[in-house]
């Protein structure tokens, strides 16, 4: 159970005795670290020339019917220069986009279905 995991406020202390063989103490008493390559920003950053940009800066895009387009042009242009990391809102704006153009698109089924089905009622009557 529990007291596996945490003893004495040190987490993953089973963890810990088991490694005590095989690596150094320093190793095992120092702080957890995240990983220092990030694959989503490395991927994001040489997708930018492509249809994300695309996304990004074009005027007719969905989201800018909610947004100020010129900031996001400012986040684009700061994360695609190395100035700033902007990848995590510019994902998800790339993300809102793309729900938009779906929800759009599901509405305007809906509405052509709807309006098919009066026509066809129409005709029948």
């Amino acid at each position: 159970g529990a007291g596996f995991k945490v003893r004495n406020g040190s987490r993953k202390w089973l963890h810990r005795r088991v490694c005590e063989r095989y690596l150094p103490s320093r190793l095992l008493k120092r702080k957890k670290r995240g990983f220092a390559v990030n694959v989503v920003d490395d991927w994001f950053r040489s997708s930018l020339d492509g249809e994300i940009s695309e996304v990004l800066l074009d005027q007719s895009s969905l989201m800018f019917g909610l947004l100020n387009p010129k900031p996001v042009r400012r986040l684009l242009e700061g994360h695609q220069s190395g100035r700033q990391d902007n990848h995590k809102i510019l994902f998800s704006l790339v993300m809102l986009e793309q729900w938009l153009r779906g929800s759009w698109s599901r509405r305007e089924r809906r509405i052509s279905a709807a309006q098919e089905g009066m026509d066809a009622g129409r005709l029948a009557s």
